[in-house]
């Protein structure tokens, strides 16, 4: 079928630019993260907490307890939150998100509750800031 007009050209019609959406403003934090690999090297010259005291074959890591301190993916958290585990219990950690025969919760209250301890004891830390924030 052949047409009986020919085609018009007509110019594009452009729609008006909308104004860009308002982006969220980035949060940054307002405070340093406290880094201290003095620190780091004396919590992983501890025991175990999972095995106890000398049952662990494999090396020991110093591990950061993120779920306490609202840390997530990607989100490292300061080295005041850290507690000794071996390296086997470390990757069961990371693989289950529990220790052993711990439950979730229990596993991620007793590392929170080391790491209190361990910031508290450590001679890398201010005396007056003892605790994790």
């Amino acid at each position: 079928m052949l047409r009986r007009t020919p085609l018009k050209r007509t110019a594009w019609i452009r729609k008006a630019r909308t104004p860009l959406r308002q982006r969220s403003p980035k949060v940054r934090r307002t405070k340093t993260l406290w880094r201290c690999k003095p620190h780091l090297k004396w919590v992983a010259g501890h025991s175990c907490i999972a095995c106890g005291q000398g049952q662990c074959d494999g090396k020991m890591v110093a591990h950061h307890q993120r779920k306490s301190h609202g840390g997530g993916t990607g989100i490292k958290v300061g080295d005041d939150w850290t507690c000794p585990l071996c390296s086997r219990h470390h990757d069961e950690y990371h693989l289950r998100g529990c220790i052993g025969g711990w439950s979730v919760e229990e596993t991620n209250e007793r590392l929170t509750a080391s790491a209190i301890d361990m910031a508290a004891q450590s001679p890398f830390r201010r005396k007056e800031e003892f605790a994790p924030l």
